[in-house]
């Protein structure tokens, strides 16, 4: 903070570009940092006003604090600096939310017209505060702390104006009960966790077990983007003879390829085991691609470095082989984004088939 507030007092000319830009994100790493920030808000606050540049407040507390009172109060007064506050977040704080009183925080933010994106280390009390506080949220990130409350739904708690809920949270009574009358995208841990919401208006949708999706997928009628994990479709073969033919999921996202078949020998699988699960798995590649008949493009999250043992890579080699030359004779665009980095950033590459299957039968050589 020191650094950013000397910078911005060089000249006028770098007084504005600071306004707009050192101060656009700011992190709270802990108690003593937020009372830091807040009295060098405060100092500012009638010249250069550089809290009205903040969008993003995060707070990231690392490790073990001590959080006062005086802490609370400080990022109470920062939000007051801020008054045009995007987004809050509190989901990269090692801390669970009861330390930093996030309950409390979350009712301050009532008075912020234009915070539209909230990222939440989150309990049951929590989610109340928010949707009494800030309903008009427009983006939801929910990540779960370490200890939840199990309290039963008592009503039923409305998000007006959420498009978009992100969810690792895993408290599936409590999910049922949010009404999301206008989401368009979500992801959810498990679709028994499915919130109240209009399925035909839903364009992207991530969640765990999509085979018990499947058989109702008709229902989603503006369906454009959709998850698979990968085990998945090892596991079992989707029933597929449940499933109307869909034309408007445009672009499928296989996820979870770390998770390779070679795994499953390490842990005691033996190879006949392994020959039924690489049949699933063709079986459901070839049925993906015959019944998503609107398909255009394929996205695969590979990590950087998967082993792959010899049995696993030869076998693999062939499945992926195969489907992925009836993808590129129906025109289906491949697409990878491999490594952190490029799945932090939501990157994809336009990949040929030879180069692709390369990578999915992992450091098996040519």
């Amino acid at each position: 903070m020191d650094t950013k507030l000397a910078l911005s007092r060089v000249c006028r000319c770098w007084n504005v570009l600071a306004r707009q830009v050192l101060f656009q994100y700011i992190i709270i790493r802990n108690g003593k940092h937020a009372l830091a920030i807040a009295d060098a808000l405060k100092d500012c606050a009638d010249s250069n006003k550089l809290g009205l540049s903040t969008t993003r407040l995060e707070i990231a507390l690392e490790g073990v604090h001590i959080w006062t009172e005086e802490h609370t109060c400080a990022v109470l007064r920062i939000f007051e600096s801020c008054p045009n506050l995007v987004c809050f977040s509190t989901a990269f704080s090692t801390a669970d939310p009861s330390v930093f009183q996030s309950t409390r925080l979350i009712n301050a933010l009532r008075f912020h017209g234009s915070l539209k994106r909230v990222e939440l280390k989150t309990d049951t009390e929590i989610i109340e505060a928010l949707a009494e506080a800030v309903p008009s949220v427009q983006v939801l990130w929910l990540w779960p702390c370490r200890r939840q409350h199990t309290a039963v739904v008592q009503r039923t708690l409305t998000f007006p104006n959420l498009h978009t809920l992100i969810s690792e949270y895993e408290g599936g009574t409590y999910m049922r009960g949010l009404t999301l009358p206008v989401l368009r995208a979500i992801r959810i841990p498990h679709e028994l966790h499915m919130p109240s919401l209009h399925v035909e208006d839903v364009k992207f949708l991530d969640v765990h077990n999509f085979s018990r999706i499947l058989p109702t997928i008709h229902r989603w009628a503006n369906l454009q983007t959709i998850t698979i994990r990968y085990f998945e479709l090892t596991n079992d073969v989707y029933p597929w003879s449940e499933c109307i033919p869909n034309t408007s999921v445009e672009c499928i996202i296989i996820d979870g390829l770390q998770r390779d078949l070679s795994t499953l020998r390490l842990m005691g699988y033996d190879l006949s085991a392994l020959e039924e699960k690489l049949k699933v798995l063709s079986t459901n590649l070839f049925q993906l691609i015959s019944t998503f008949l609107g398909l255009r493009s394929l996205r695969f999250l590979i990590p950087c470095q998967t082993m792959t043992s010899v049995f696993a890579g030869e076998h693999l080699r062939r499945i992926w082989e195969k489907w992925l030359e009836k993808c590129d004779a129906l025109m289906i665009i491949l697409e990878a984004s491999q490594g952190l980095e490029e799945f932090s950033a939501d990157e994809y590459q336009v990949i040929d088939p030879r180069s692709l299957h390369r990578k999915l039968a992992w450091n098996y050589p040519a």
